[in-house]
């Protein structure tokens, strides 16, 4: 502490001075003058004992006011009367200071938000904390504050003197008022931009650029090709920020925003028609192209690839495809295929004549048509109510045997269509002769029935063909007059169709006795019992056991040995007047052949258990001859040549009747 150097007065003392002002001076009472000042030092009073009356002392303290001493304490270096130094607490507070700071949005254009007001005030202390307000504006970064002068390059903000950031610490000198100005420092904002192909073109520009930096954008379109031209790019901003100065070109700009941004660039495409010249030969009449017909001499088409077909006059077929220039077919030998146009070309459909194809319909009224195709077998065809079926690519002269069926008490109102072949229009069996061309055939009847099967005689059965109706059931029929074996005999060209359950009187049957016939068992029903009656009907025919087809019942057989059978039946299931033939009526070689020759026997196989057999291969028709306990004799039919055969009882055959008187 500085000594005091001459006596001072209470005013003076209290500037630039420390000094003691005591309240009694050996005592003696001092009021009006400090503690001079010694280089020996001073005795406020010195006592060998202890006053009776303690001494009060004032002490008086100054400060010297230049704040580089700091609140403490001090202990006296020196040693008075041999006392030691005295520790002196010193404790002040500074004068306060003003100071004032300013904010300033530094060496930028516009104008950023939250800039902080005006920070001012006194403080007694060293330091104040700044503001925490960060200012902001777009497309920049605030990277602090600076007390001093700017740089600016490229966009990066630099700083000649002391920085600063929001909330930090400001110094203070409290000597002086403190007056400063605080300059914003930025640094610009970079973004990604996506330059990309929305199609058919090749794209350039994409990268990091700066906000508000213009870019320029480039858009190359596919190259035209024969097939396909392709457009100025279009161009758009799928996302992000920014702007384009156009929609459309080549080459364009886009001004970067605050954010990233994404922009396409595309090219339309235009297909180019090529033209196709078409043609026909050979009876092909149009062409059909991806699903659309044409007939004209050329069409116009994209290039791709398409489905081809042909459409033919009547009685012609597809041959081949043939191509030129830019079209090409996956396979010219196929009627449906796949075309490709890759430019323009030529396409030639070449068309054939075809072998005929029949059809036949079973129309209104109609039961079943059997269709025997001679030229296999005289395998049959069934055709039921309301379908049809169609004979193709057969050889022009094929022969059918077809048999029409009305429904029960109707008889053939017609035959419509390409009839021409038909030997006869109006006899339910007949033949029918495959013309050149294809054909279409439909069957219709109406109400009505022919003369009764049992009151036509031998005399009035036609040798070109009778109609007859079964008037048990009114199935009709067609028979026919025939010399066999220089017998003459009328036969059913078709086989017996007599349903299940039927009741057989001596009246309307050829039976010894009233007969029922056993129920059509179908598929379910059959066993290999030959005593037993049974019937079933498959696919239009009829079938019978021996047992059934004789009109033999259960009573009258067993197991063993069918008590009662005879040699030859005394009676069958044909109608009144007519028969099952005997094996002596077709024993002879010159029946079977005459049988052949006079009408075809369809190849309608047998029924063995649940199973229609060997339809198509061979025919069988049980006669009224036991061939023993077991069997009954057959006529068979094989690839044009007919034999007697025996069968067991139980398989099922058909049966044709015949009238010999």
């Amino acid at each position: 502490i500085n000594n005091i150097s001459d006596a001072k007065t209470a005013d003076s003392f209290a500037v630039n001075t420390w000094g003691l002002l005591p309240s009694k001076y050996n005592s003696t009472a001092n009021t009006a003058n400090y503690y001079p000042a010694s280089s020996a030092g001073f005795t406020m009073e010195e006592t060998s004992a202890a006053n009776a009356t303690a001494n009060i002392y004032t002490v008086g303290l100054g400060i010297k006011a230049d704040f580089t001493t700091q609140a403490g304490v001090y202990t006296s270096a020196n040693t008075d009367n041999g006392n030691t130094g005295v520790s002196l607490v010193l404790e002040y507070v500074a004068n306060p200071v003003n100071y004032s700071i300013t904010y300033d949005k530094g060496e930028i254009s516009g104008t950023p938000s939250n800039i902080p007001a005006i920070q001012s005030g006194q403080v007694s202390a060293t330091s104040v904390t700044l503001s925490s307000t960060a200012p902001s504006i777009t497309g920049y970064n605030f990277t602090g504050w600076c007390l001093g002068e700017i740089d600016t390059t490229d966009g990066v903000y630099s700083c000649h003197g002391d920085t600063f950031q929001p909330s930090g610490s400001f110094g203070i000198d409290q000597t002086i008022n403190n007056t400063a100005t605080l300059h914003a420092m930025w640094s610009i904002k970079t973004y990604a931009l996506t330059v990309q192909s929305g199609g058919n073109t090749t794209v350039s520009g994409s990268g990091t650029y700066k906000y508000g930096q213009t870019v320029t954008l480039t858009a190359t379109p596919t190259s035209n090709t024969t097939c396909t031209t392709y457009g100025t790019p279009s161009w758009a901003k799928t996302d992000g920020v920014g702007t384009l100065n156009a929609t459309s070109g080549t080459s364009v700009t886009f001004t970067m925003g605050d954010g990233t941004a994404t922009v396409k660039a595309t090219s339309s495409s235009t297909n180019v028609k090529q033209t196709i010249s078409l043609s026909r030969t050979g009876g092909a009449a149009g062409i059909t192209i991806g699903g659309s017909s044409y007939t004209g001499s050329s069409v116009q088409l994209n290039c791709g690839t398409y489905s081809i077909s042909g459409t033919y006059d009547r009685y012609y077929e597809f041959s081949s495809w043939g191509v030129a220039g830019g079209v090409t077919v996956d396979s010219a030998s196929s009627a449906s295929t796949t075309m490709t146009v890759s430019g323009p070309g030529s396409l030639t459909l070449n068309g054939q004549a075809q072998p005929p194809t029949v059809t036949f319909v079973a129309g209104s009224n109609i039961d079943y048509i059997i269709v025997a195709d001679t030229s296999d077998n005289n395998k049959p065809y069934y055709i039921s109510s309301g379908n049809s079926r169609s004979f193709v690519n057969k050889t022009a002269g094929t022969i059918f045997q077809v048999t029409v069926f009305p429904k029960a008490n109707y008889k053939l109102g017609s035959w419509s269509g390409e009839t021409g072949g038909l030997a006869s229009s109006t006899l339910l069996t007949t033949n029918y002769t495959v013309p050149s061309g294809s054909a279409t055939l439909t069957a219709t009847g109406v109400s009505g029935t022919y003369t009764s099967i049992s009151s036509l005689t031998l005399a009035n059965c036609s040798t070109a063909g009778t109609n007859v109706t079964d008037a048990r059931n009114g199935v009709s029929y067609t028979v026919q007059k025939m010399t066999l074996n220089s017998v003459e005999t009328c036969w059913m060209l078709s086989n017996l169709r007599l349903a299940g359950g039927s009741t057989l009187t001596t009246s309307n049957s050829n039976v010894s006795a009233n007969y029922t016939l056993p129920s059509d068992t179908g598929a379910s029903g059959w066993v290999n019992d030959f005593c037993m009656p049974y019937m079933a009907t498959k696919n239009g025919e009829y079938y019978y056991n021996w047992q059934a087809a004789t009109a033999r019942t259960a009573a009258e057989s067993n197991t063993s040995s069918c008590p009662g059978d005879t040699e030859t039946s005394v009676g069958d299931i044909c109608p009144k007047n007519w028969r099952m033939p005997t094996a002596y009526d077709v024993y002879n070689g010159t029946w079977q052949s005459d049988l052949i020759g006079a009408s075809i026997l369809t190849t309608t196989g047998n029924f063995n258990l649940a199973n229609q057999w060997d339809v198509g291969l061979y025919g069988v028709w049980w006669t009224s001859t036991r061939s023993a306990d077991a069997g009954g004799y057959i006529l068979y039919y094989n690839a044009g040549s007919t034999s007697l055969n025996s069968y067991v009882k139980w398989l099922g055959s058909p049966i044709r009747c015949l009238r010999t008187s």
